[in-house]
């Protein structure tokens, strides 16, 4: 016999194994991963950080020609006058397997600080050989600076919106 759950119990329960992966990401920050890709942009964007700044520019980046398999994002959309987004380049790469993905937020010296892990490939992993441009678009709080940083301390971008 299986004991009984309250429905919240099974919500703690899920939260607990889940990471608090909601919308929110568990985030104290408010930070989501609205997309993540491997081909994001057009091949031969550089690296870097941009900062989409209302509704209308980031239907715009979905709608980018190159981009058609891009979904806008099933999370709520976003407040802009409260939040923004952050498309994150890692620039042109000549196989697949490369990615960007969020490690943590942390609010220090009046800056929110994005982590970012920039993934490569493993030596020896298969690889289609064609140009890929691996990103990380994120809907942040509305803060006067972001900065933006990979996991070895590389500052990647800053951002005031």
């Amino acid at each position: 016999m299986f004991p009984q759950i309250s429905t919240l119990g099974l919500t703690l329960v899920t939260a607990l194994f889940s990471g608090c992966s909601s919308v929110m990401g568990g985030n104290p920050w408010g930070t989501w991963v609205l997309y993540q890709s491997e081909l994001c942009l057009a091949p031969g964007i550089e690296t870097g950080v941009t900062w989409i700044s209302d509704t209308t520019a980031l239907a715009s980046f979905y709608a980018k020609p190159g981009q058609s398999r891009l979904a806008p994002p099933q999370h709520p959309m976003l407040d802009f006058s409260r939040q923004v987004a952050v498309v994150i380049r890692m620039g042109a790469k000549p196989t697949t397997g490369y990615r960007i993905t969020l490690l943590d937020t942390e609010w220090k010296d009046e800056t929110l600080w994005v982590r970012v892990e920039q993934e490569s490939p493993l030596p020896g992993a298969w690889v289609q050989k064609r140009t890929t441009a691996p990103c990380l678009v994120l809907g942040l709080p509305r803060v006067p600076l972001i900065a933006v940083e990979d996991n070895t301390g590389q500052k990647l971008g800053f951002i005031t919106p």
